[in-house]
């Protein structure tokens, strides 16, 4: 069972699942940590992201926030030649339109960082 634990937190994570397998409202995750670097907080948030288990559905326009920050730091801008086109689905529609609209913006890439972080601890505040 212990290794069951271990297995369900990411490497360098502090959060805590409680045996009902949601996280530990006491505990708090490393991109929570303002003792951090941005860069740390950030890198923490994204693995956080890949194994956290929300008890309640997170709407898709919620998950698309993330997204689109996500893109728009590793990626850059979304071009619109790169727009998926009909036949390219709905998905990926949405998902391009999620980055366009944060490249819009005009943010830097820390800013993205900041409002990437705030939008997960939201999510895992309202979710969790």
């Amino acid at each position: 069972r212990e290794r069951e634990r271990e297995r369900a937190q990411p490497e360098g994570a502090r959060w805590v699942r409680s045996e009902e397998g949601g996280v530990d409202d006491e505990a708090m995750a490393d991109f929570e940590d303002e003792s951090k670097s941005l860069d740390e907080r950030f890198t923490a948030a994204v693995d956080f992201v890949k194994d956290f288990k929300p008890s309640k559905s997170v709407p898709t326009d919620r998950k698309l926030i993330l997204y689109g920050l996500y893109k728009q730091i590793h990626v850059g801008d979304a071009k619109d030649e790169e727009k998926p086109g009909f036949f390219g689905g709905w998905e990926a529609g949405k998902k391009w339109n999620a980055w366009k609209e944060v490249t819009d913006k005009g943010l830097s890439k820390d800013e993205c960082k900041k409002e990437y972080l705030e939008e997960l601890k939201k999510q895992k505040q309202e979710f969790e």
